[in-house]
């Protein structure tokens, strides 16, 4: 398994399936395969040090963005979108618990508090790790169940 470690540091991004293998290969595919066995047998990637530099070959391995969205076959789609405000203004807002991967956040605000933007409402649980949440708008609090937290703007 020492050789299929590596395997654990791929990001899953699919750059080397879809630029930089001329083979048309499937690393990604591979690396996921050997993910899956080694998290069958408990084995984690361990850094065996600290400090890192870049690669002396680093800015020769840059993907040029044109060329990727043209092998992409996104060539035609590639135009200028500027920014623009939008002024969205929710009256509403329902807030995970569960922000991706680990334990939810535990509320700790009651349908009818009042709330300011910004101000924490879920803490991760005590052993656990997770992301702590907090409002994103001023208002009442207005349901609190396992999944979402939901606050009405004022």
């Amino acid at each position: 398994p020492e050789g299929k470690k590596i395997s654990l540091l791929c990001s899953q991004c699919g750059l080397c399936e879809y630029f930089s293998c001329p083979a048309g290969l499937h690393p990604k595919l591979a690396n996921l395969h050997f993910k899956t066995l080694l998290a069958q047998e408990k084995i984690r990637y361990v850094a065996d040090k600290s400090e890192y530099e870049p690669r002396s070959a680093r800015e020769w391995r840059l993907v040029p963005s044109k060329r990727l969205v043209a092998r992409l076959g996104l060539k035609d789609f590639d135009r200028p979108a500027p920014m623009t405000d939008a002024g969205l203004v929710p009256q509403t807002v329902r807030i995970a618990t569960s922000q991706h991967v680990g334990a939810p956040a535990t509320p700790i605000v009651k349908a009818g508090e009042r709330v300011q933007a910004g101000k924490l409402i879920g803490v991760i649980p005590e052993n656990a790790l997770g992301a702590a949440i907090h409002a994103s708008i001023t208002g009442t609090v207005t349901e609190v169940t396992d999944a979402y937290i939901e606050i009405r703007r004022d």
